[in-house]
């Protein structure tokens, strides 16, 4: 499957590693992309009974982006 770094990268004529870097991640907090694990691992957290007590919360998980 074709995604949007590859599309970039044909576009600019650079590795899409490249553009995961230098575009993507240029002006990202934590320099590098969230992975789907810890997306799972939040919702496993809130699943559980030790989350118990949260309730009628946003919560944020963006590796810094809003608090910029």
């Amino acid at each position: 499957m074709i995604s949007k770094y590859d599309d970039q990268a044909t576009a600019h004529g650079i590795l899409r590693e490249e553009v995961i870097e230098k575009v993507n991640l240029a002006e990202a907090p934590m320099k590098r992309l969230l992975e789907p694990e810890e997306i799972a691992d939040l919702a496993v957290y809130l699943a559980s009974d030790s989350s118990r007590s949260i309730t009628g919360s946003a919560i944020t998980i963006d590796e810094g982006w809003t608090s910029q």
